[in-house]
């Protein structure tokens, strides 16, 4: 058993070594798509580009909607006003001629 020992101690060594490495540099990387994601930088197949992370365009996008879909139905709201402004002006019209018609 005195044979085995210094190559189990060996073997042992090496995995733990090598576990430990691929656990730090799992940790490293975890950390720096981490920061990506929080960042305004994106990285890219050939090149490393700052662009806003995609959290922060999903937000922009619904306050955009939202924003969208607000105006607009103030849009349809001043068209529907404007329509019944027109539709009074127009029987107003109406009414006149028809006074000075009758005068």
């Amino acid at each position: 058993m005195s044979d085995l020992d210094p190559d189990f101690y060996s073997n042992f060594l090496g995995s733990s070594s090598a576990n430990v490495v691929f656990a730090v540099l799992f940790f490293i990387g975890a950390w720096v798509k981490t920061r990506l994601n929080k960042s305004k930088c994106a990285g890219n197949c050939y090149c490393f580009e700052c662009e806003s992370s995609l959290a922060q365009l999903e937000q922009i996008e619904h306050k955009l909607t939202h924003t969208q879909t607000t105006q607009k139905e103030m849009l349809k709201e001043i068209v529907l006003h404007i329509r019944e402004k027109k539709q009074d002006s127009q029987s107003l019209l109406q009414l006149e001629d028809l006074k000075e018609h009758d005068v």
